[in-house]
């Protein structure tokens, strides 16, 4: 993935750690488990020396205390200026990590902006809320 094997060697306990897989780690990955093989490969994700991180889903994974630990994480990379981009519909996830959203259905713009709005639209619509209607292509001006 890109890093050479002395930083491979220097972050290994701590990518080990993160993933909660130290007394596994003398086995082979391939006796792992699906879901400690998504959490090493999270680890490993979040500890590339990366300015963009892109997410899909990432968090779908692990323990409570896991994803405790991965949004930690994911605030840290962000407030240390890395860019990162994740999807998903754990609200609380996008809420916590994220301060803009983009809210897409089928590919169209639905709702975009501030976190907390774009949010609040989804979990109403997702509840029975008003249905919204997409946004209009950028350059397109609504009747």
């Amino acid at each position: 993935l890109g890093m050479r094997q002395a930083e491979v060697a220097r972050r290994f306990d701590e990518i080990v750690g993160f993933a909660g897989v130290e007394a596994f780690v003398d086995s082979p990955v391939k006796h792992f488990s699906t879901g400690m093989q998504m959490r090493l490969a999270f680890a490993v994700a979040v500890h590339l020396p990366v300015e963009v991180l892109l997410m899909d889903e990432g968090l779908a994974v692990g323990d409570a205390g896991f994803q405790k630990r991965c949004l930690a994480k994911l605030s840290a990379l962000v407030r240390e200026g890395r860019t990162l981009l994740l999807v998903g519909h754990n609200l609380t996830a996008i809420r916590t990590v994220c301060t803009r959203a983009l809210w897409l259905d089928k590919g169209k713009v639905v709702r975009a902006g501030a976190v907390e709005e774009v949010a609040e639209a989804y979990a109403a619509a997702a509840t029975g809320g008003a249905a919204l209607q997409p946004l209009p292509a950028p350059g397109v001006r609504s009747g």
